[in-house]
């Protein structure tokens, strides 16, 4: 050994320095070709299940977008804030609404609650045709498929109506709006 190391000289050095590289490098190559096998069995194995979780995925998030895009009630919005802006629909033009919001849990169903508003003129005194009364509750139905008119009070303004007489066509009404969501 002590007489390999006399004799060298810088090409001798150079020609020691790429055999060991090359080896080096043969055996990293070799490594990473092993790797690459291995992920590419496990990639023919997995891949047809993958690509039906991921198809089906899609179309869920496709139909779910769509839904969201259908529907007036998004999750950051309040029943309050749905019914006030249903209220000033084209054909509806109730104007101010005012009302309470309550949330129930659903005795029926378990991690299901039932979010309720109840919603009313601020006015009680200004009157309202039922022409545009029944054009707010069909409003309040049509604009979320997960918002449903439940309870419906409505009385005349005018009271001094007699029992004989056809009153006039002036409502004021109260209704309660009830949205079923799972509790998460």
């Amino acid at each position: 050994m002590k007489a390999f190391f006399q004799k060298l000289n810088l090409a001798r050095a150079v020609m020691l320095l790429a055999v060991i590289g090359s080896l080096v490098l043969a055996w990293t190559g070799w490594k990473q070709q092993q790797q690459l096998s291995e992920m590419r069995e496990e990639l023919r194995a997995d891949m047809p299940s993958l690509v039906k979780k991921l198809e089906a995925a899609g179309k869920r998030h496709t139909q779910l977008a769509k839904n969201l895009d259908k529907e007036g009630l998004k999750g950051q919005e309040s029943l309050n804030v749905y019914a006030v802006k249903q209220a000033t629909a084209d054909r509806v033009e109730i104007g101010d609404i005012d009302g309470n919001a309550t949330t129930a849990q659903n005795v029926n169903v378990k991690g299901v609650e039932d979010k309720k508003f109840v919603a009313k003129p601020k006015d009680p005194k200004r009157p309202f045709t039922r022409t545009r009364i029944a054009n707010y509750f069909f409003k309040l139905e049509e604009a979320s498929r997960r918002v449903r008119v439940t309870d419906i009070e409505m009385s005349l303004i005018d009271t001094r109506v007699k029992k004989h007489e056809v009153p006039e066509d002036n409502w004021t009404f109260s209704v309660e709006i009830t949205s079923r969501q799972r509790v998460e």
